[in-house]
C-alpha cells in the first residue's frame, strides 16, 4: 500500500485534469455548433415556412422528454441507494440482537451464580473465597457496562440509519412527483402540439409535395454536416487526443484498483473466515461454561443437603450418647454412630470445598468464555470492517472499468446495431417520388416515443431543432464519420456528451414535417452520404 497509494493519488489527479479539458471542450465545441445554428436562422430569417409554426411545440416537447428521462434515471438510481440502506438497516438491527444477546448472557451468569456484593461479604470467613467472588463481580459489572455502553451505540447508530433512510424514501417520493409532474406537462404539451398538427396538416401533406422545399431541406442538412466538418475539425481531434490520454490514465487507475481489489477481497475472506471460527468458539466456550456453572451449582446444594443432614445425625447421636441407664452394648453402638456421623460430616466438608473449587472453575470458564465473545464480536467487527472496504473496492474498480469504456470512441464498424428496428420506407439510392431526387439515408418506420440507438460509440455534435428535419441528432464517430437522426420526437442526448453503441439517444416521432412516424438516419463519411445497410447488421 505505501507505493499504492500515491500512483493511485497521482492517476486521480490526472483524471481529473483529463476531465477537466474533456469538459472545457466540450463547451467550446457547443459554442461552435451555437454560432452555426445562428447562421443558418439569419440565412433563413426571410423564409417563411409552415413547419416554423410547429418548431416552438416540438423543441419544447423534445425538451421536456429528456427532462422526464433524467428524472427516471435519478429515480432509480434513488430507489438504489434506498435499498442498499435498506440492507445496512438490516445489518445494524443483526448487530443490536447480538448485543441484546451479549447482554442477556451476562445476567444470566449472574443469576446462576448467586453471587452478589453482600452475599460475598457476608458468605463466611474464607477471606480467599470473599475475594475471588468480589473480583467475578467486579469483572461482571465492568462487562455488563460494556455491553449496555455497546448496547446503546447500537441503538444510536441504527437510528442513524433509519434517519438515513426516511431521508431517502423522502427523496424518492419528491422525484416520484417531480417525474409524475414532468410527465403530466409532457402529454399537456404533446396535446396541444396535436391540435396545433391538426390545424395544419393539410399545409404540411402540400409542402411535402414541393420539390423546392425538400431540396432545400437537404440542402440545409449538408451545409450543417459541412459546419461541422470545417468547424470543428481541430476540436474533434483534440477531443480524440484528450481522450486517448484519459483512457490510458483510466486504465492505469483501473490496474490500481483491480489490485487493490483482490487485496481487500483476500483479507475480507480471511477476516470472515476467522470471525466465524472465533465466534463457533466463543459459542462453544459459553456453553461449556454455562454447563459447568449449572453442575457446580447444583453439585453444591447437593452437597449443603448433606452437610444438614450429617449435622443433624450428629446432633442425634451426641442425644444418644449423652443418655445415661445405657448398657454397655447400647453405649458402643451410639459411639459409632457419632463417630460415622463425625466421618460424614468431614466427608461432606471435603466435597463443599470441591464443589467450590468447581464453582471457582465454573466462574473462570464463564470469564473465559465472555473473553472469547469479546474476541469473536472484534473479529466480527473487522470482517465487517473488511466487507465494507471490500464493497467500496468493487464499487472502486466498476467505476475505473466504466472510466475505461466510457466515452470511448470505438469508431464505426461493419455490422453495427441499427438504430431502431422496422420496415423500411426509403432506401438509400432510392429515387424519391416525392421530390425526383435520391434517398441519402434510409427511412424507417416506427411507433410514436420508440427509443432510438447510437450504432456506434462516439459523441454527439449536433442535437437541435432543424426545417425539413424536426429533432436532429448527430453523432461524429470518428475517422469522419458521423450517424444522422432526424423526425425524432425527443433528444435524449445534448452536444458534447459521449455515447455508446446501443446507448439510447433520442425517441422517434415525426417532428419537422414527417406525417407518420418514423427516423430518417444517414451515414455520412465527411459531408458525403454511404449507403447506411452496408453498415448495419443483415
Amino acid at each position: 500500500m505505501a507505493v499504492t497509494a500515491p500512483i493511485q493519488a497521482q492517476s486521480i489527479a490526472t483524471l481529473n485534469a483529463q476531465q477537466a479539458q474533456v469538459e472545457k471542450q466540450k463547451a467550446e465545441l457547443q459554442t461552435q455548433i451555437n454560432k452555426l445554428n445562428t447562421q443558418i436562422s439569419q440565412q433563413e430569417s426571410n423564409r417563411k415556412d409552415v413547419l416554423d409554426d410547429l418548431r416552438q411545440a416540438e423543441s419544447a416537447i423534445s425538451d421536456m422528454s429528456r427532462k422526464l428521462d433524467r428524472l427516471l434515471d435519478r429515480e432509480q438510481e434513488a430507489k438504489e441507494d434506498l435499498a442498499a440502506v435498506r440492507e445496512e438497516e438490516k445489518t445494524q438491527q443483526q448487530i443490536l440482537n447480538e448485543q441484546i444477546e451479549e447482554l442477556s448472557d451476562q445476567l444470566f451468569n449472574l443469576y446462576v451464580s448467586g453471587v452478589s456484593p453482600w452475599s460475598a461479604l457476608l458468605s463466611g470467613k474464607d477471606v480467599q473465597k470473599i475475594g475471588r467472588d468480589l473480583s467475578y463481580l467486579g469483572y461482571i459489572s465492568k462487562a455488563r457496562a460494556k455491553a449496555v455502553t455497546a448496547l446503546k451505540s447500537e441503538i444510536d447508530r441504527l437510528n442513524k440509519v433509519k434517519k438515513k433512510a426516511q431521508d431517502k424514501q423522502r427523496h424518492l417520493t419528491q422525484l416520484t412527483k417531480d417525474a409524475q409532474k414532468a410527465k403530466n406537462d409532457l402529454e399537456k404539451e404533446q396535446k396541444n402540439y396535436q391540435t396545433k398538427l391538426k390545424k395544419i396538416e393539410g399545409d404540411i401533406k402540400t409542402r411535402r409535395q414541393q420539390a423546392g422545399q425538400l431540396k432545400a431541406d437537404d440542402a440545409r442538412l449538408s451545409q450543417i454536416i459541412a459546419g461541422i466538418e470545417s468547424n470543428i475539425r481541430a476540436q474533434r481531434e483534440a477531443l480524440r487526443q484528450a481522450e486517448i490520454k484519459r483512457q490510458q490514465q483510466a486504465e492505469e487507475r483501473r490496474k490500481v484498483v483491480a489490485a487493490e481489489r483482490a487485496r481487500k477481497a483476500a483479507t475480507a475472506a480471511a477476516e470472515a473466515k476467522l470471525a466465524q471460527e472465533q465466534a463457533a468458539r466463543a459459542k462453544a466456550l459459553r456453553e461449556q461454561a454455562r454447563k459447568a456453572q449449572l453442575a457446580a451449582i447444583a453439585q453444591q446444594r447437593e452437597a449443603m443437603a448433606r452437610a444438614r443432614a450429617a449435622q443433624n445425625e450428629i446432633k442425634k447421636a451426641q442425644n444418644e450418647f449423652s443418655l445415661g441407664g445405657l448398657t454397655v452394648a447400647e453405649q458402643e453402638q451410639a459411639k459409632a454412630k457419632l463417630q460415622a456421623a463425625l466421618n460424614e460430616q468431614k466427608q461432606v466438608e471435603q466435597s463443599l470445598k470441591r464443589t467450590e473449587q468447581n464453582l471457582a472453575a465454573a466462574r473462570q470458564q464463564a470469564e473465559n468464555a465472555e473473553i472469547e465473545r469479546a474476541k469473536a464480536r472484534i473479529a466480527q467487527e473487522k470482517a465487517r470492517e473488511a466487507q465494507r472496504l471490500l464493497s467500496e473496492a468493487k464499487e472502486d474498480e466498476r467505476r475505473a472499468q466504466q472510466a475505461v469504456s466510457s466515452g470511448g470512441n470505438g469508431g464505426l464498424s461493419r455490422g453495427s446495431p441499427w438504430p431502431l428496428r422496422g420496415s423500411l420506407a426509403g432506401r438509400f439510392g432510392q429515387t424519391r417520388p416525392d421530390t425526383g431526387d435520391v434517398w441519402r439515408g434510409i427511412l424507417i418506420n416506427a411507433s410514436e416515443g420508440a427509443p432510438v440507438k447510437a450504432v456506434a460509440s462516439g459523441q454527439v455534435v449536433f442535437s437541435n431543432w432543424v426545417r425539413g428535419f424536426g429533432n436532429l441528432i448527430i453523432v461524429d464517430h470518428g475517422n469522419d464519420y458521423l450517424s444522422v437522426y432526424g423526425y425524432n420526437q425527443s433528444l435524449s442526448r445534448s452536444v458534447g456528451d459521449s455515447v455508446k453503441a446501443g446507448q439510447v439517444i433520442a425517441r422517434a416521432g415525426s417532428t419537422g414535417g414527417q406525417v407518420e412516424p418514423a427516423l430518417y438516419f444517414e451515414i455520412r463519411r465527411g459531408n458525403q452520404a454511404v449507403d447506411p445497410l452496408q453498415w448495419l447488421a443483415r
